[in-house]
């Protein structure tokens, strides 16, 4: 080398034309005009290991795309910029849905104002597996047109599922999606159905859509089925923002649990309410599992709103096999919880019914696990029709809890149950059957109107396990019933207080009870006279009924505070929900020995 000069050696200079030829990769983009990129230049981007920008002007270019992506020739970040004036409809025999599950896609697609934004897709999702790190640019709302099968599809081509995406993975970022289904306007066969806007969404993800529907097609899936997801993922967050207009629709599961919205919350799992509800949806059916007007299986979850939205309403038939409930198939709760109804939820006069399990006009399986839990009716009014389950209630079919330290609250219920069943599974205005692990629960502010065949005006059946049930405040009973309060207690504590109104209350035969119909080793006892003159119990019964108030035997042991106290007979601990009868005596020389 002389003075400044360089001497560009050969070795140098591959070097810096295979940099050259490299960045130019770098820049490509997919279709330049409507002219394709040749096969030959696709074959040195084979192995996707950078992302790249393809532009899309015709719907074939998008094909092609989706087969390179699934032979593996593309990168999982890849923009893609749809900039389509025209061209062939996505078809079965050659779309394949985006994504892998060792390469979900996780890229940006930009969705031009001046091209074509509608995606017309053939019984197949759009993805099959997405990342929540996708995201939509440009108009910003992806467009979806379904279409019936047309021919027979290529390998790997799926033909049934979810109408957005099979799978949601989680991602590093959250997922804020906006996408609309539209009718379709083209002249080929209508899709029947799909399986809901997702399948799954993954353990903690979070995603934010704004689902836009105007057509009435129903979801229909094998598995889990929910109009927005089949499964929500432990600790994932679904925010869930839903327009639209058009007829009513159903959700359809034939081996997985089925609710209006998502079939299965796992645990940690969160239902954000972003706007009413415009889903339309008023028929869930799960013909193997568990069935639920929002929910058909929710596992220790949080349903949360933004305040001032109109209440999501359950409405329509909704039909379980092992379980179904007007908002819950089955919910289960393990930390001190108030569900308020007509906050997030209101229900509006449901048929409900399950083949195998509990209906509920609520829950249809109530798990708790948690020292405390509070039903808050909050005084509206509902209703909700029975046509099967083994046990039935206006709140509940079934409770399960697991210690008698806990306490279950129901208060401010206005409800009117009917059941057309004329069987022997119980049917009662709150509470169904409780099981055998007993439970505390306090009860106030009762409205119950009953019709057809209800065997109790609260519980149908307080199980084996001891229950504490506590009646305060004022409970008024209307309607044809066989018991006004409980169907039967075989053992535990029903303890009266406040006014009991059953001056509506008719009885189904001549064997009913005004307050209970059969009881076993029980203790029924009131805090007053039943006169309202002493104590603080009132008992307002129709007189002409001219039944027992304890069909099977004995009476209310009334402690009005003057003749006898509470205290004089029993030995109550309300932080163990137990009460213990004192000693007996062995001589009697007044009414408390007696």
């Amino acid at each position: 080398m002389k003075g400044n000069k360089k001497i560009i050696t050969k070795k140098k200079l591959y070097i810096l034309l295979t940099a050259f030829v490299c960045l130019c990769l770098l820049t490509v983009v997919y279709g330049v005009g409507k002219t394709s990129l040749p096969r030959s230049s696709e074959s040195v981007l084979a192995a996707g290991e950078y992302a790249q920008t393809y532009e899309f002007f015709s719907l074939e270019q998008f094909l092609d795309y989706s087969q390179q992506y699934a032979a593996g020739n593309r990168n999982a970040k890849d923009k893609l910029v749809f900039s389509l004036t025209g061209g062939a409809a996505i078809t079965d025999g050659n779309y394949i849905s985006l994504g892998t599950s060792t390469k979900p896609f996780a890229g940006e697609m930009v969705i031009s104002s001046i091209g074509m934004d509608i995606f017309y897709l053939y019984n197949c999702p759009l993805f099959d597996y997405v990342s929540t790190d996708m995201t939509i640019t440009g108009a910003g709302t992806i467009k979806i047109e379904r279409y019936a099968t047309a021919e027979t599809p290529a390998i790997g081509v799926l033909t049934s599922g979810a109408l957005f995406a099979n799978h949601v993975v989680k991602g590093t970022n959250a997922a804020n999606w906006q996408i609309q289904l539209l009718p379709c306007s083209q002249e080929m066969p209508a899709a029947t159905s799909h399986s809901g806007l997702f399948g799954d969404v993954a353990t903690e993800c979070e995603v934010t859509v704004s689902f836009t529907d105007t057509t009435a097609l129903p979801a229909i899936g094998t598995g889990n089925t929910g109009l927005i997801c089949g499964t929500l993922g432990a600790d994932a967050v679904l925010n869930v923002t839903t327009a639209g207009s058009g007829a009513n629709r159903t959700v359809t599961s034939s081996n997985g649990h089925a609710g209006s919205l998502i079939g299965e919350m796992k645990p940690g799992s969160t239902l954000q309410f972003d706007s009413s509800n415009n889903t339309r949806v008023n028929g869930v059916t799960s013909t193997n599992k568990y069935a639920g007007g929002l929910v058909g299986y929710a596992n220790d979850v949080t349903i949360a709103y933004d305040a001032g939205i109109t209440d999501y309403v359950a409405t329509g038939t909704i039909s379980g096999k092992t379980g179904a409930g007007g908002i819950f198939g089955y919910y289960k709760n393990t930390s001190a919880t108030t569900f308020t109804l007509e906050d997030t939820f209101a229900v509006s006069s449901p048929t409900v019914t399950s083949s195998s399990g509990p209906a509920g006009g609520v829950f249809g399986d109530f798990v708790n696990t948690a020292s405390s839990f509070t039903f808050d009716g909050n005084a509206e009014s509902y209703s909700v029709g029975f046509t099967g389950g083994t046990s039935r209630g206006g709140v509940c079919g079934r409770l399960q809890t697991s210690a008698l330290t806990d306490t279950i609250t129901i208060e401010d219920v206005a409800v009117t149950v009917s059941n057309s069943f004329s069987d022997s599974n119980v049917s009662a205005g709150l509470i169904g059957v409780i099981t055998n692990n007993p439970t505390y629960i306090t009860v106030s502010g009762i409205s119950v109107t009953a019709s057809g065949t209800i065997h109790a005006g609260l519980i149908g059946n307080m199980g084996t396990g001891g229950s504490f049930l506590d009646v305060t405040g004022t409970i008024s009973i209307s309607g044809t019933c066989d018991a006004g309060l409980v169907h039967n207690i075989p053992q535990g504590i029903l303890r009266l207080q406040g006014t009991t109104n059953l001056g509506g209350f008719n009885q189904r035969g001549s064997d009913s009870g005004t307050i209970v119909k059969y009881r076993n080793r029980a203790l029924v006892y009131a805090l007053g006279d039943g006169e309202g003159t002493n104590g603080n119990w009132t008992l307002k019964r129709k007189l002409n009924n001219g039944i027992e108030d304890i069909t099977s035997w004995g009476q209310v042991i009334r402690t009005d505070g003057v003749t006898l106290t509470e205290s004089d007979l029993f030995t109550v601990d309300m932080t163990a929900h137990t009460v213990t009868v004192k000693q007996a005596y062995t001589t009697m020389s007044n009414i408390t020995q007696f």
